[in-house]
């Protein structure tokens, strides 16, 4: 599946994707279709995920790939491809996860967490993870939390 990502998010040689003489082209105005091309594939990130124990499982062979430029482990969907085993379950496959992705080269970023849970984070990042993503409506609720608590200190 990564290899097919991969690609289908390039054009020729490198993939497959779709062509058109839109604005990924230049509107065909000033640039070849190689040239534009050529350009496009330079710019393109290619994240697959890593939500369930089959990729955990191929995640060697996941590596290998050219093309998926970086692999996102994903707490809530890998969870419950392992039955819902609770938090601490998840993340430590997820902790044995990222540096296996590090030491293959590539980068690797962590999805799912609570952004309250800043330890958890970090511990992900210490062990290698080069971009988090968090709730941006947790984010919204921790700041407007500190919003209300700032207020009532000076009311």
């Amino acid at each position: 599946q990564a290899a097919a990502i991969a690609r289908a998010a390039r054009y020729y040689p490198d993939g497959y994707r779709g062509m058109g003489g839109g604005r990924a082209q230049d509107y065909g105005i000033g640039v070849t279709r190689d040239e534009a091309t050529s350009w496009v594939n330079s710019q393109v990130l290619v994240i697959p995920m890593v939500e369930d124990v089959e990729a955990v499982g191929n995640l060697d062979d996941i590596l290998q790939v050219s093309g998926a430029d970086v692999l996102h482990v994903a707490a809530s969907d890998l969870g419950q491809s392992m039955g819902n085993p609770g938090v601490s379950e998840v993340r430590r496959v997820m902790s044995e996860v990222i540096p296996r992705v590090r030491a293959g080269g590539k980068s690797v970023g962590v999805g799912g967490n609570n952004p309250a849970d800043t330890a958890g984070v970090a511990e992900f990042i210490n062990l290698g993870a080069n971009f988090v993503t968090v709730s941006g409506w947790g984010l919204l609720r921790i700041g407007a939390e500190d919003f209300l608590k700032n207020v009532n200190a000076a009311l």
